[in-house]
């Protein structure tokens, strides 16, 4: 049963989960979720699902040297302070950061470097978590921040991916760009402030339909209202006065999927390949292979 299901949750240390902050939740339950499968035919799901990868594109100011290093990402975080929407915030997770003082082994000099990130591999389901804490800098405290910020229904990533960004020698496969295209299929919401509130959520639970989840309360969501209840902002009848709802966790599904790896019996793998060489074939038009990142990995670079 739910209820069961729901006890069954565990902190990190074992006890009954008491966790109020979503994001510290589920990482918990994904890790919880993965190590479970871990013998059976769907360890590779989570995976398939949620992990994307990122690279830090390192250039060394002096010689121009560039190395390349990938990482795992469960889900983007992304600044609110002082930016009006998603796209804005994105641009400045992509920007150049200088680092001083880095020793470039290249030139063997101590030099600044320019470090950008970029998205290596999509996700199937992208997280965005929305930073919406800062530090008051004057008595040090945590506040939140009540500004708006949007996001649209449909979000394009394709300005973000390192295929648009490495120049065309290093051979990275091109994409169409329904490989970067995303639709929003829920949002966690936060009301309250820095230091407690509560959590909603809206769901789309199939084609027209999204629903909003508030504790054992459930009932149909109007999408028309998602800037009402998400983006934050002041209040419409009290301009003076911050909403306390603004969206904390968004949930975006990749237009076109990719196939999840399922670990198959001796007895299938034969039927397996034949029916993907079928499918294959049917929809040749349609499938692109992924770039070849291994060219880039473990530090591999290109002058």
């Amino acid at each position: 049963s739910i209820k069961r299901f729901i006890f069954s949750i565990k902190d990190f240390d074992g006890n009954p989960n008491n966790m109020k902050e979503c994001h510290e939740f589920y990482t918990n339950f994904f890790d919880k979720v993965e190590k479970s499968m871990n013998n059976t035919k769907y360890k590779y799901l989570i995976k398939n699902l949620f992990i994307g990868k990122i690279c830090n594109v390192n250039t060394c100011t002096s010689c121009k040297h560039i190395t390349y290093r990938f990482e795992d990402f469960k889900d983007l975080t992304l600044e609110v302070n002082d930016l009006n929407d998603i796209y804005e915030s994105l641009d400045k997770y992509i920007s150049n950061e200088k680092i001083e003082d880095y020793f470039c082994s290249n030139c063997n000099q101590t030099v600044d470097l320019n470090k950008a990130t970029l998205i290596a591999n999509l996700p199937n389901i992208l997280i965005i978590h929305l930073n919406r804490i800062k530090m008051n800098m004057v008595d040090g405290n945590f506040e939140k921040i009540y500004s708006k910020f949007t996001f649209p229904a449909e979000l394009n990533l394709k300005k973000y991916c390192i295929e648009e960004k490495i120049e065309k020698s290093t051979n990275i496969y091109k994409k169409k760009d329904v490989y970067y295209e995303y639709k929003l299929k829920g949002v966690n919401i936060h009301s309250g402030n820095v230091e407690g509130g509560h959590y909603i959520s809206i769901i789309k639970v199939d084609k027209d339909k999204w629903y909003q989840f508030d504790d054992n309360k459930v009932k149909e969501f109007d999408i028309k209202n998602l800037g009402k209840e998400c983006f934050g902002g002041k209040e419409e009848e009290n301009n003076n006065k911050d909403k306390k709802n603004s969206a904390y966790l968004l949930f975006y599904e990749l237009s076109k999927k990719k196939p999840i790896k399922i670990l198959l019996d001796e007895n299938k793998i034969d039927k397996n390949r034949k029916d993907t060489i079928e499918y294959n074939n049917k929809n040749s038009e349609e499938i692109e292979n992924e770039y070849d990142i291994t060219k880039l990995e473990n530090g591999k670079d290109e002058k």
